[in-house]
């Protein structure tokens, strides 16, 4: 196990349940493994890692600090930009939510030694993620001071009141990201893996956060 420090992204899919009651289970799983799909060719595009995916929920991190926090705030913004394409695609209103934290986690092979393991990242600031996506509003992104005041040259936000989070100690500041303001830090994969066009986009225009 190893202490790191990391950007953590968790995000899900606003009132899932509601929307699987209207396909078969084989559809279902068609639609997730789409919406995956798409999610996670946007989070490899600022070098995100993977964790794992949480029924319809997504858990990313983000290594770096400064550098970190940007990209997964880019990628947060990146996600939200592909829903109209994929409502599109699937015939289906999907909205999403998006929460983002900056600290140190435990990195580590957790689970059975006799049967299975995973790779993968716990602790108190990997909670703090979770909890702010379920905090966050639809098709918004709600990101901790911790994150915030690493990019605030770089993002323009709407202060939110102090958070009491389950399971957290002392209240958490947050942050509603209202824009994307800087291209700078972004990574040299993202500049050969997207166009110009898209890359304005992403970063000039300001997030859909008018219908929270």
């Amino acid at each position: 196990a190893e202490d790191k420090f990391r950007t953590l992204l968790f995000s899900d899919i606003v009132q899932f349940t509601r929307i699987s009651e209207q396909l078969t289970t084989r559809k279902v799983v068609d639609f997730l493994n789409t919406y995956f799909d798409r999610m996670v060719d946007e989070l490899s595009m600022f070098n995100a890692t993977i964790d794992k995916f949480i029924g319809d929920g997504i858990f990313a991190s983000f290594s770096g600090q400064e550098d970190g926090a940007f990209r997964a705030v880019c990628a947060a913004a990146a996600m939200l930009k592909a829903l109209p394409e994929l409502r599109e695609v699937t015939g289906l209103d999907i909205h999403m939510r998006i929460g983002i934290h900056s600290g140190h986690v435990i990195l580590g092979d957790i689970g059975s030694h006799h049967s299975r393991k995973d790779f993968t990242l716990i602790g108190d600031n990997v909670n703090i993620a979770s909890r702010l996506e379920h905090l966050a509003k639809r098709d918004g992104i709600l990101i901790s001071y911790a994150t915030y005041k690493m990019i605030q040259d770089k993002i323009t936000v709407i202060p939110m009141p102090l958070l009491k989070l389950k399971g957290i100690k002392e209240p958490i500041q947050a942050y509603l990201v209202k824009s994307i303001l800087s291209y700078y830090s972004f990574s040299k994969i993202m500049d050969t893996k997207t166009s110009s066009k898209r890359q304005k986009n992403i970063i000039i225009e300001s997030l859909s956060n008018e219908k929270i």
